[in-house]
């Protein structure tokens, strides 16, 4: 993604904006444009990456945290509740972002890897 907005959608599960990856690998690269105005149920707001994808943030914004989806990514339980499982983007329980991730924020995973801002 070089840029342009993905906005407004939700998914029912995970990856309110991206579902990067599967079982059997995949990959995303971010480095302009924005993700913003998201919901996921189960995990990753703006993104979720699965743990056998790469994932390169180096550029563009990520949102995350707010409490409505008009001005951020965020994951819902089914009541609706903010659940803390990557707002902004989720890799797994111990691996996500939370809060935005803005221009200046580089986040990295490859080979079960982290590397950059993330919130943990």
């Amino acid at each position: 993604m070089s840029g342009g907005d993905i906005t407004g959608n939700t998914a029912r599960a995970a990856g309110g904006g991206i579902q990067a990856g599967d079982s059997s690998g995949g990959s995303f690269t971010m480095r302009g444009g924005t993700i913003t105005g998201n919901t996921a149920t189960n995990a990753g707001g703006g993104v979720s990456v699965s743990s056998k994808a790469t994932f390169a943030k180096t550029g563009g914004t990520i949102t995350g945290y707010n409490t409505d989806r008009s001005n951020g990514n965020a994951v819902r339980d089914g009541d609706g509740v903010l659940a803390r499982k990557g707002h902004a983007v989720q890799v797994n329980d111990d691996i996500r972002k939370e809060t935005t991730a803005g221009p200046g924020v580089n986040l990295s995973y490859s080979n079960g890897k982290a590397t950059g801002g993330w919130d943990n």
